[in-house]
């Protein structure tokens, strides 16, 4: 689990609300919080181009929001696994997912 201030890249797997903005702010049902500092964007597919991933800074449990900052409710996603040499390993990171 990472610390306060460590960085974080969240894979986003469907996002069903408003379009977040750079400074906003993802919390967990659990209540960890994650800044978004970037956006990771995917290639341009007819012209439209969507958010792949974020990357965050995780926020300590006492860090005050500004009054401009949005707070985006999320919930973590499956792993994939799969099977290599008859050993189960995850593929890529953890991802997280929208709430609605």
């Amino acid at each position: 689990m990472k610390r306060a201030w460590d960085l974080a890249v969240l894979s986003v797997l469907w996002w069903g609300g408003p379009d977040p903005s750079i400074g906003d702010v993802l919390q967990t049902s659990t209540g960890r919080r994650y800044q978004i500092t970037r956006f990771r964007l995917s290639r341009p597919v007819r012209g439209v181009t969507t958010i792949r991933a974020f990357e965050t800074v995780v926020l300590p449990k006492d860090a005050k929001l500004e009054p401009w900052q949005k707070v985006h409710g999320w919930q973590w996603g499956k792993r994939s696994r799969r099977r290599v040499d008859g050993r189960r390993v995850f593929r890529g990171m953890t991802g997280m997912r929208a709430r609605s």
